[in-house]
């Protein structure tokens, strides 16, 4: 290594710990200037986007009264809601703050279980902030700071630790909170099978599903089907969840020509699909790794589902479902990240100004 290599990474350098109070502080200055922006009490602010579903929840449990509950509430996956529930009977049953202090707190510990199993610095800096919808969706009462941690918490502990029954436990338990858990299992199980061929991994594929069959066993006793949850999901998606690759997300383009909304959903797919692209070159050159042929893998049945969903619902939200696959897309296109200090405050600018940028819209649409 040159010398002028080693001062332009020494200059780009940030300690983790830097890089988790940052993230944690930019967090509470967005929410603060949202609150400020759009005259919007704390308490709203706890319950935009989904937040209002998941507090709900846990105030079902709390009073028994989870039959009885909204169809919204009743199709959230239970692994979120359940652990609000837990810590909120700590905070003496402040839900909506329980709720938010669980996604960023689980936000900054995926920050840095992504920076233990990968050691890629500059990519742990910037996924302390980027993509603008990973920035929004781990600083409201949302469940992917809490997701992403159980993910990379698994991985963690597979990879790190060799650790690979709780590993695979923890992951499990990730696809309560969000079953698209379920790509990188399913990447961990097939690279295993295929290149390791140890039928230990039929084991593993057992371990990560308990969590999934203890939750369906609840649903037939409690509710008296093993698939509420799946019935549920079924009528809001009118029994068409899947259709062909690209179609509702060319067709519902078209029904909505805006150019801000095109450019991130097409922004969102070219990304995706770039980062996939270039995993599959880094695994082609070392096919053995098991990290590069897992975050592919993990990667590829990621967009091929979020692109193939049907109706109107990956146009509207294909930026926040392709979340669920951020750390394998990160690490792959961690190469092409500018790495002068100037270009990543610029981007944590804009990531600061399209935040607030959302959340105003969001409140103006609520007050119409």
């Amino acid at each position: 290594m040159n010398r002028v290599t080693q001062k332009s990474e020494q200059g780009f350098y940030f300690p983790l710990l830097h890089i988790l109070v940052f993230a944690l502080v930019l967090r509470v200055i967005g929410i603060l200037l949202t609150l400020q922006v759009s005259g919007a009490s704390f308490a709203e602010y706890l319950d935009i986007h989904d937040g209002r579903d998941y507090i709900a929840f846990a105030r079902a449990l709390d009073s028994g009264s989870l039959k009885d509950a909204r169809q919204w509430v009743v199709v959230r996956f239970p692994g979120f809601p359940f652990a609000v529930y837990v810590f909120g009977l700590i905070l003496g049953k402040a839900w909506g703050m329980a709720a938010l202090v669980l996604n960023i707190g689980g936000a900054l510990l995926a920050i840095f279980f992504f920076d233990r199993i990968f050691r890629n610095r500059k990519a742990t800096l910037y996924f302390s902030i980027f993509t603008p919808s990973w920035f929004l969706f781990s600083s409201i009462n949302a469940t992917e700071g809490f997701f992403l941690f159980l993910n990379l918490l698994g991985l963690y502990l597979i990879w790190n630790k060799n650790k690979h029954a709780l590993g695979y436990l923890v992951l499990g338990l990730s696809a309560l909170v969000r079953p698209f858990g379920v790509f990188v299992i399913a990447a961990l199980i097939i690279w295993g099978l295929v290149r390791k061929k140890k039928s230990e991994y039929f084991i593993y594929a057992l371990i990560s599903g308990l969590p999934m069959l203890c939750w369906l066993c609840f649903c037939r006793i409690y509710y008296g089907s093993f698939f509420h949850n799946v019935s549920q999901y079924s009528d809001i998606w009118e029994h068409r969840m899947l259709g062909l690759p690209f179609k509702a997300l060319l067709v519902n383009s078209i029904r909505n020509p805006r150019i801000l909304k095109l450019c991130l959903v097409w922004g969102t797919v070219i990304f995706s699909i770039m980062a996939t692209v270039f995993s599959g070159r880094y695994l082609l050159k070392n096919p053995v790794s098991e990290k590069w042929g897992v975050v592919f893998l993990w990667q590829f049945f990621s967009c091929m589902f979020y692109f193939s969903l049907s109706s109107s619902n990956p146009f509207i939200s294909l930026d926040r479902y392709i979340l669920t696959a951020l750390p394998a897309q990160l690490i792959s296109v961690s190469g092409i990240f500018p790495k002068r200090r100037f270009f990543f405050f610029v981007a944590a600018v804009l990531t600061l100004f399209i935040f607030l940028y959302w959340n105003r819209n969001h409140f103006i649409r609520l007050a119409a």
